[in-house]
């Protein structure tokens, strides 16, 4: 019967600009793949007709579903509809703008660094994996610089072997969804000496006995005077931070929510203001000089590795939630205040935690 067949409907839309070998699949049953020269000449399925310099996609279907775009292209510039190569996204993005990646992709060998010239930009990584393949540093935010990572579908990730993000002195990143990690060096996964914010999504590093090295560290830099900052809101961060040595003046560490698995090493002449957030490791935080104020917050010890003992310039973690201890190398004096918050120790010969 005529009437049972399925009916052929043209569609026109817009897509991004610039891509080159474009297609379209649905549910990987049905592909068009065949471009035509003329929109005109759209007249059955698997045919598009697509034009670089518009958008303009055209296509025969019988079902309106859920299509997969695919092209050469690795990204796109939200604000000009531009599809590039990943290296070109870097390049010809503008301040304000965003790249949002269209599909995974994996750097076939060691770039020299990944970064963009431009003052202020967003990275989307929009469900997908951008994966830096770096056994040096991996995406650059330089001096001045404000790079925000954002996820708008939930699974995307950003990786690299060693320091998934390198920040240079007086920048800041600002972290609110994605995953950051794949970090297989004794390196933390976002290291520097600028400003990071994390309001969401997971910093993770390589998980072997437990958390081996830290998921943050910032700092000031021993020839730059201007003052570091990390901000904790939401997300995770696996690791703890680490602030020490020469790197550790006059630096601010506010945390008011997130989780934050691993031990914390803050040393230093530092500001430090926790008033929430939850917080596990086998000693949650140690903190060597600096001021401190602490009204709020969860503070788990879930291992103990031993009886504690006073270290200069290093800690033992010792299943404490949380340790004060004046060292004396960075300088800085100890001053703690702590007004709210539970705190949990680990109780190694039994099993079970002491609170206080």
């Amino acid at each position: 019967d005529e009437n049972d067949q399925p009916q052929l409907v043209k569609v026109e839309t817009y897509v991004a600009k610039n891509m080159t070998n474009v297609s379209l699949s649905y549910n990987d049953t049905e592909t068009w793949a065949t471009q035509v020269s003329n929109e005109s000449d759209v007249d059955e399925v698997g045919e598009l007709w697509y034009d670089k310099i518009s958008g303009k996609l055209v296509y025969m279907t019988t079902h309106f579903s859920t299509f997969v775009l695919g092209a050469n292209e690795v990204a796109y510039i939200e604000e000009t509809n531009m599809a590039y190569s990943i290296e070109d996204a870097f390049t010809n993005v503008n301040s304000g703008q965003t790249i949002t990646l269209l599909k995974n992709y994996k750097y076939a060998s060691s770039p020299s660094y990944v970064y963009s010239q431009r003052t202020v930009y967003k990275i989307d990584l929009n469900g997908y994996i951008l994966d830096m393949n770096n056994s040096s540093y991996g995406l650059y935010v330089l001096k001045g610089q404000t790079v925000t990572i954002n996820d708008s579908n939930g699974t995307g990730a950003l990786k690299n072997k060693q320091c998934v993000v390198y920040m240079v002195d007086g920048s800041n990143l600002i972290v609110n969804g994605g995953y950051l990690g794949g970090v297989t060096a004794d390196q933390a996964t976002i290291y520097g000496y600028g400003h990071l914010t994390v309001n969401g999504g997971k910093v993770d590093v390589a998980k072997k006995s437990g958390y081996d090295f830290y998921g943050v560290f910032v700092g000031n830099s021993s020839n730059n005077n201007t003052p570091a900052s990390f901000i904790l809101t939401g997300g995770e961060v696996n690791g703890g931070i680490y602030i020490n040595g020469q790197d550790t003046e006059n630096n601010t560490i506010t945390i008011t929510g997130g989780v934050m698995n691993g031990k914390s090493y803050v040393a230093g002449n530092n500001k430090t203001v926790i008033t929430g957030g939850t917080f596990a490791g086998t000693t949650c935080f140690c903190f060597k000089s600096g001021d401190i104020s602490i009204s709020g917050g969860t503070f788990t010890a879930n291992k103990g590795d031993g009886d504690w003992k006073h270290m200069d310039s290093a800690f033992a973690a010792t299943g404490d939630a949380v340790i004060f201890e004046a060292c004396s190398y960075p300088t800085g004096n100890l001053a703690a205040h702590i007004t709210g918050g539970t705190f949990s120790g680990f109780k190694a010969e039994g099993g079970t935690a002491e609170t206080s």
